[in-house]
């Protein structure tokens, strides 16, 4: 069985933040990613942990850095680097 970190359940929280503000439910990610809502829900509830590729997946879906999901850890700061196409949230 895997332990989740603090850090996980961080990202798991920005991962539910970041969808809820692109409006997308998880049934739509989920098509976007070609994955189960379940497993999208799974991701949300830190029941899964997110392998470094799947986040990137996410990440490109919703429009966004990496950088956003561990935004608010202690020592975490904000980049100045985008993806093509990235969007930022207001």
């Amino acid at each position: 069985m895997n332990t989740i970190t603090a850090i996980e359940l961080h990202i798991a929280g920005r991962l539910v933040v970041a969808r809820r503000l692109r409006d997308l439910s998880q049934d739509s990610l989920a098509q976007k990613l070609g994955v189960t809502k379940e497993q999208i829900d799974d991701y949300e509830r830190g029941h899964d942990i997110l392998p470094a590729a799947r986040l990137y997946d996410l990440a490109r879906a919703l429009h966004l850095n990496v950088a956003f999901f561990y935004e608010g850890l202690g020592g975490a700061a904000s980049f100045p680097v985008s993806v093509p196409g990235e969007r930022t949230l207001h």
